[in-house]
């Protein structure tokens, strides 16, 4: 989906932007690479003595992307290099007795490399943090709090001058009862999530959690489980408006004001139980069927089966496999919900323990929940006044994804390394918007009036970087 409107630069201005933007990843680097070298250096566990390791770590990429807005092959697709600089930083209590603790920073910084304003708007900082900290872990009781932080640079689904950047916190604790020996165990946990967004403020919720995971180990290294997960989904803006960069909403588009656009509460409650654990020396499988019911406020709502199986094979001491199917539901800011059916796969390989080679892939159907939409009145299809905003009511995307990544690990801690990406989504819903362009792109479907939810992104990039 992409509009129209393309703003570039002198060739001058963009040149001194991204120039700026190179000095300052190469400052990164430097300072990453200098503050880990004044240290003590003990390889791939870590810098320090003790208990107490540390862990920094700083890589700079390189690479291109062939779709930086997610736009179908009719909607002129815009494609740009990329640099990325990522320094990393951890730390651990190893061999704990009463606290277990771990942290886990990293920064990316993403930069494209373009003489337009549109892309250089896309550039910027995404920050991930996780922190984990277990009290008594060995013990009859334990208590864990944890948090988890996310701060993603997206770009929208269109070429506009903004960015879709959001927040997202995870924050909880978890009482695990585990006496003696561990073979029946319960996990009772609770968390709060929040989701904000910079620009698309009217998506900004609020999810509390309860979960409650009960073990049996019947066997040494098998178990039979039971997982209990309820939240409660609280939306800050119940009717969401059209977005615009100008302010003024067209009047053909006032019908999704008052239909197509809905945010809905939920309490979306899961309840999956089965087996986990091995099933041969070299082979484990998880297998767990349940229900999942949505409770939707108003509106469609999901209820129905639950599933996920899994199998992961050793096939020796260099190589491991794992593939999987799980069938569940998610929210929808089309629709109030998706189901989904997802198969997913996994490989590792190990050479001369210093190249490491992994793959994985999986393939996700999407079917949403029934939208009948608005009616845009004012838009007119084959000579006849009005349309409606959706191509179809039922919409369905099925979507693939696959990610390859060779590393070489020279001296413990200098990795060099590719990694490729592929995302696709097959679906062939249209979003009818009748915003027409005054001098229409005739290879443009976007110029005359539609946007397609279907598109095919290449990303491949090559590393280099130290880790500790």
């Amino acid at each position: 989906m992409q509009t129209s409107e393309r703003t570039a630069t002198t060739p001058t201005a963009s040149t001194r932007r991204a120039a700026w933007s190179l000095a300052l990843c190469a400052a990164l680097l430097g300072l990453g690479a200098g503050s880990v070298q004044a240290q003590e250096v003990s390889g791939k566990d870590g810098l320090g003595s003790g208990k107490l390791r540390l862990h920094p770590g700083i890589f700079l990429e390189g690479g291109f992307d062939s779709n930086v807005f997610r736009e179908d092959n009719q909607e002129d697709p815009t494609s740009a290099p990329i640099l990325l600089v990522r320094p990393t930083f951890g730390l651990s209590i190893a061999n704990p007795t009463n606290v277990a603790a771990e942290l886990n920073t990293s920064i990316l910084y993403l930069q494209y490399l373009a003489d337009n304003d549109v892309l250089l708007d896309q550039s910027g900082f995404s920050v991930n943090a996780d922190g984990t900290v277990t009290f008594n872990p060995n013990g009859a009781v334990a208590f864990t709090v944890y948090d988890t932080f996310r701060r993603t640079n997206e770009t929208p689904n269109q070429e506009l001058l903004l960015q879709y950047d959001r927040i997202y916190n995870l924050a909880g604790a978890t009482l695990k009862i585990q006496p003696g020996g561990k073979v029946l165990t319960l996990d009772l946990g609770g968390a709060f999530e929040l989701f904000r967004h910079d620009e698309l403020e009217q998506l900004d919720r609020s999810i509390g959690r309860l979960q409650a995971v009960g073990k049996w180990k019947f066997l040494p290294k098998t178990a039979l489980m039971l997982d209990v997960d309820q939240r409660f989904v609280f939306y800050g803006t119940q009717q969401r408006t059209v977005f615009v960069t100008d302010g003024d909403i067209p009047s053909y588009q006032q019908p999704f004001n008052s239909a197509g656009l809905q945010n809905v509460d939920s309490s979306p409650l899961r309840v999956m139980g089965g087996v986990a654990g091995l099933v041969l020396n070299r082979m484990s499988a998880v297998a767990l069927l349940g229900y999942g019911n949505g409770f939707y406020a108003s509106g469609p709502n999901f209820s129905g089966v639950l599933a996920r199986a899994e199998v992961a094979y050793e096939i020796n001491t260099t190589s491991r496999l794992r593939v999987g199917y799980e069938r569940n539901f998610q929210d929808s800011t089309f629709a109030n919900y998706f189901a989904m059916h997802r198969a997913y796969g996994h490989y590792n390989h190990q050479i001369g323990g210093i190249v490491d080679l992994r793959l994985e892939g999986d393939f996700e159907l999407r079917e949403f929940a029934t939208n009948p939409g608005p009616t845009l009145d004012q838009v007119s299809v084959d000579g006849q006044p009005g349309a409606s905003a959706f191509s179809t009511s039922d919409r369905v995307d099925p979507v693939f994804g696959l990610e390859t990544e060779a590393v070489v690990r020279l001296g413990g801690f200098w990795r060099l390394g590719a990694r490729y990406n592929l995302d696709v989504n097959t679906s062939d819903f249209v979003l009818i918007t009748g915003s027409v362009g005054t001098s229409p792109d005739p290879n443009n479907v976007n110029d005359n009036g539609t946007a397609l939810a279907s598109f095919q992104k290449h990303r491949i990039v090559l590393f280099t970087g130290v880790e500790w």
